[in-house]
């Protein structure tokens, strides 16, 4: 009798073979499974920046509207094409810096979140005194051309993918990220996230 109550302990317990085993298929399963997880996280980014670049572009019309200006300095209101990034020159007007000249009436055009993280990311990093820098979701400043010679006609600093003809667009404003590489133009702009 005490040989079978014996047996019966060892029979409800697992041998170390059959645990290897189950953290091995596990390990598998969670190998198998990363790459997918990737693919989803970069989609997702990839598709973040796209909407704040296309925020920005909304923001900057409505700044346009509102003062019948750009959001530049004014030695840059006319001539050439400006081509900005979204740092604090750009964004303390969007965010409505209190006493910035460009943006008398304080009015926030750009309602950022809080980026995350060290280095930035995702987000904008705010001053003390209202203004800030957007990021994206790689830790890189949004790119901006103003049409400020008010011709609706600009030639952007690389073609889109799969963009045929002459690289000439009929906006105002348009935005970029560099994308996961960092990279602007030439092989690296196949993954750039434009408006254009």
């Amino acid at each position: 009798m005490k040989i079978q109550r014996d047996l019966k302990k060892v029979e409800k317990g697992f041998t170390l073979i059959e645990l290897l085993v189950v953290m091995t298929i596990i390990l598998i399963l969670a190998g198998a499974m990363t790459p997918a997880a990737l693919k989803v996280l970069g989609k997702a980014k990839e598709k973040n920046a796209e909407q704040t670049a296309l925020e920005l572009v909304n923001s900057i019309s409505t700044y346009q509207s509102e003062y019948r200006r750009n959001p530049v300095e004014s030695k840059q209101q006319s001539g050439a094409d400006v081509q900005l990034e979204s740092d604090e020159g750009l964004m303390n007007i969007l965010l409505g810096q209190e006493g910035n000249r460009n943006n008398p009436s304080g009015q926030s055009f750009f309602n950022g979140k809080n980026a995350k993280g060290n280095p930035p990311v995702n987000g904008v990093v705010f001053n003390s005194d209202g203004g800030g820098r957007l990021y994206d979701p790689w830790g890189n400043l949004y790119r901006v051309m103003l049409d400020t010679d008010n011709n609706k006609r600009m030639v952007p600093p690389f073609k889109k993918l799969g963009m045929a003809g002459a690289n000439m667009v009929g906006k105002n404003v348009i935005v970029w990220s560099l994308g996961p590489d960092g990279i602007e133009g030439g092989e690296g702009a196949k993954d750039n996230i434009v408006t254009w």
